[in-house]
């Protein structure tokens, strides 16, 4: 029946859905990773900068503040698209975990669905698609 078919669809989808997860964990994981790996950069660049600034500083004759500024401006943005990023990883996370639960509640679900459907048989009650 139609509803045979949705529940074998279901089941399937579930499946897929648990692997998927999988992924979107690993996913999510190598988000952190890289994140951590774009701070430490970010740290670099800093350190360049407080080098920038002070032969800046020392040397009064050759000013080169624009070029200075406009490297300060890059970093911050830099900074704000990093902890932009950052914080978006705790709910994605807590998003992620909630999915196997709701796979496991869909799959309890599906599996009495399908029980009734094999009583119902059973019983010679058939429903028809309309």
């Amino acid at each position: 029946t139609a509803y045979t078919d949705g529940t074998s669809s279901l089941n399937d989808g579930l499946q897929e859905l648990a692997k998927n997860n999988k992924d979107l964990n690993n996913g999510a994981t190598s988000l952190a990773s890289g994140v951590k790996d774009l701070k430490a950069g970010s740290q670099k660049i800093s350190a360049g900068l407080q080098k920038m600034q002070s032969q800046l500083n020392s040397n009064p004759t050759f000013k080169d503040d624009a070029s200075y500024n406009a490297a300060v401006a890059q970093y911050t943005a830099l900074n704000g698209m990093i902890a932009q990023v950052e914080s978006t990883i705790p709910a994605l996370q807590t998003d992620l975990n909630a999915i196997p639960d709701q796979v496991v509640a869909t799959t309890d679900f599906n599996a009495k669905a399908q029980a009734i459907i094999d009583a119902e048989k059973q019983a010679g009650i058939v429903f028809s698609a309309q």
